[in-house]
């Protein structure tokens, strides 16, 4: 995490009103404070890319942690329940559709 100050940076040296010396500090506060909330929802990102699903999913070429974390969010719990049973495809012609036969996952 990145703590940003006037004097880190050379502000302190630049001529500015009180007033906008006050609003430079208060722009320092705020990219401090979502710092924080960045960093803490990152380490939350890396705890959910250690699961089980996330880690099958980077075994794919060409998927990392984060697509792997979007591909999750999306798509949600993929186990069925007992009571959801197998998925029917449906294949569409040109003029007309129609269900194909059962496929389970």
């Amino acid at each position: 995490m990145c703590s940003v100050s006037g004097d880190e940076l050379g502000w302190r040296g630049v001529a500015l009103s009180d007033a906008g010396r006050e609003s430079v500090d208060s722009y320092l506060e705020l990219i401090n404070h979502f710092d924080q909330l960045i960093e803490k929802r990152q380490q939350r990102l890396q705890q959910a890319g250690q699961s089980a699903p996330a880690r099958w999913l980077t075994t794919i070429p060409g998927i990392g942690p984060y697509l792997a974390m979007v591909i999750l969010a999306e798509i949600g719990d993929i186990r069925l329940s007992p009571q959801e049973g197998p998925v029917q495809l449906r294949r569409a012609g040109a003029a007309r559709a129609r269900v194909g036969g059962q496929t389970p996952l």
